[in-house]
């Protein structure tokens, strides 16, 4: 679903502190969605309560929030307190705007499991800005007013600046490692970082890399208006044994650029 965010896989949770007695899932199982008629219903829906009620558009633009609830068996909902309090003052408005509208949504859809409705737990987007300004009929999450960032020349040519900057020597091994890093507003690269828990000389240098790399991206927009974006890079290195009498052979060649 490409407006609820699952956590994890279709996993079996039990939340006794929060809901005593009840079996609770976590997200929805494949090919099923938490509101008739699918996102852009929901969105629908839910622009026209705010609209309904004369709610105001959030003052910052960029504000978002994703709010937790859980959508029970009988097609009710119980919104999930959210213990992250920090990121709910920076979204003050936004987790606001949809804590009130929620309750009045009525076509919620409960997941089934082996042919029964089971509660679950979903994670929906909300952008204010969305539906308040430039709004179309098919709207169906924050997507679909999202511009990614951009490189300069795309981003092959980024991934190529990064294996260009690692050091191939003492690097024998063929190795796939997950790079994570932030575009900020301005289209500075900030916070590289390895993701997961490989620490091996390639990881190391290719994060290095990415420090080294001071050409500007094209930020993110959503709505027309810069923003911050995360990237998680796949990097792929595939080390070569160099053929015997190559006296053309050279220490960069051990590279194959994916």
């Amino acid at each position: 679903m490409k407006n609820t965010k699952i956590i994890g896989l279709f996993l079996f949770l039990l939340y006794q502190s929060l809901f005593s007695q009840m079996t609770i899932y976590e997200g929805y199982p494949p090919e099923q969605t938490y509101y008739k008629g699918g996102s852009v219903a929901f969105y629908k829906e839910l622009r026209q309560v705010l609209l309904d009620k004369k709610k105001d558009p959030c003052n910052n633009r960029t504000e978002h929030y994703a709010i937790p609830i859980l959508i029970k068996e009988d097609a009710t909902i119980s919104l999930i307190k959210d213990e992250n309090t920090s990121e709910i003052e920076k979204n003050k408005c936004a987790y606001e705007l949809i804590r009130f509208a929620l309750p009045y949504l009525e076509n919620w859809n409960p997941a089934v499991l082996n042919g029964a409705k089971i509660n679950t737990i979903v994670e929906l987007d909300f952008y204010p800005d969305d539906l308040f300004v430039g709004y179309k009929e098919s709207y169906s999450g924050p997507d679909d007013n999202l511009i990614v960032p951009e490189f300069p020349g795309g981003i092959d040519k980024f991934r190529n600046k990064v294996i260009t900057f690692v050091e191939a020597k003492g690097i024998k091994y063929s190795e796939r490692i997950h790079l994570g890093f932030e575009i900020d507003k301005d289209g500075n690269l900030i916070n590289p970082s390895i993701l997961g828990y490989e620490k091996s000389e390639f990881a190391q240098e290719a994060v290095k890399s990415l420090s080294r790399i001071n050409t500007k991206w094209k930020p993110a927009t959503k709505n027309g208006i810069p923003i911050s974006f995360k990237f998680r890079m796949p990097l792929s290195i595939v080390v070569e044994e160099p053929k015997t009498g190559n006296d053309d052979y050279k220490e960069n060649d051990i590279f194959q650029r994916r």
